[in-house]
């Protein structure tokens, strides 16, 4: 398993009944917004504790907020298989439909399968 999935999951455990509120109607930003005991939705939070020197492209990429496929596919150079990036989108979007995160992360495992 990725590092960038088991913080997914340790973010989840630490903070279960998180919900990300974007702070405008354009969606979930990977920078922006508090939820947890940070700034941005789980995915973005988890790569900033992977990688801090993430900030500034995550940043950059709020500008045109994009799905978490499309983030790993075409703007993160980071070695993640299909079925992992399908589990990040999904925890992703179960939380963009005001899922808590522990929440999300039990969806993308049913759906996706634990990974």
């Amino acid at each position: 398993m990725h590092q960038l999935l088991e913080t997914v999951r340790k973010l989840a455990e630490d903070n279960p009944t998180a919900v990300y509120e974007a702070p405008d109607e354009d969606g979930c930003y990977y920078t922006l917004g508090p939820c947890g005991n940070g700034d941005g939705c789980i995915i973005g939070q988890a790569l900033l504790k992977d990688d801090s020197t993430l900030k500034e492209k995550l940043t950059a990429i709020d500008a045109e907020p994009l799905g978490a496929e499309h983030l790993f596919d075409e703007y993160l150079d980071m070695t993640l298989t299909k079925r992992e990036i399908r589990w990040l989108a999904k925890v992703q979007e179960s939380q963009d439909d005001h899922e808590c995160w522990q929440t999300a992360v039990d969806i993308a495992d049913e759906e996706v399968g634990g990974v």
